[in-house]
């Protein structure tokens, strides 16, 4: 099982013993457990309740806090997709997100930008059957995290679950 947690991925060693693997460094299932960086902190207070209940899918709005590894995130996003599809019990569950938007200076030609490498990481969870992702890189502000503009993105967001879920 993994959980998107921080920069860290969880994984079920025995039935006894968990370990968390984080950046070369390891932590016991109970160290820091209330700490919302830890690896499913937030899962299990907030989403691990509602997997008895049925959806017609799940909607994601990926946070920054991963832009700064985004090698570590190819590997955790799909990985928190798949997670979340087998904690529904649904392997075709449908899943929705929205692209990071255009945010901070330009990087020069010669040197590599995070923000785009983590898009990129986004991008390449597509190839998980039943994915979408709203496109807002033209809805962005370089100077606020936040997209002043919220309706394109809500708007898009839609316009991939009518495709996805609904079929239209």
């Amino acid at each position: 099982q993994a959980a998107v947690g921080g920069t860290s991925i969880q994984v079920w060693m025995s039935q006894e013993a968990l370990k968390t693997v984080s950046l070369g460094r390891t932590w016991s299932s109970d160290q820091n457990s209330g700490h919302p960086y830890m690896p499913s902190c937030l899962f299990n207070g907030m989403i691990y309740g509602l997997t008895r209940y049925t959806i017609s899918g799940a909607t994601w709005y990926q946070g920054e806090s991963n832009a700064k590894e985004p090698e570590i995130y190819k590997v955790q996003f799909p990985a928190l997709i798949n997670d979340w599809r087998n904690s529904w019990g649904d392997p075709k569950l449908p899943f929705i997100y929205v692209q990071l938007p255009n945010y901070g200076r330009k990087a020069p030609l010669n040197q590599r930008s995070k923000w785009a490498e983590i898009r990129e990481a986004q991008s390449l969870a597509l190839s998980l059957p039943n994915t979408a992702m709203a496109v807002t890189i033209d809805v962005g502000d370089s100077a606020n995290l936040h997209p002043p503009n919220k309706k394109p993105v809500g708007e898009r967001l839609a316009d991939c679950a009518e495709a996805t879920v609904y079929k239209r």
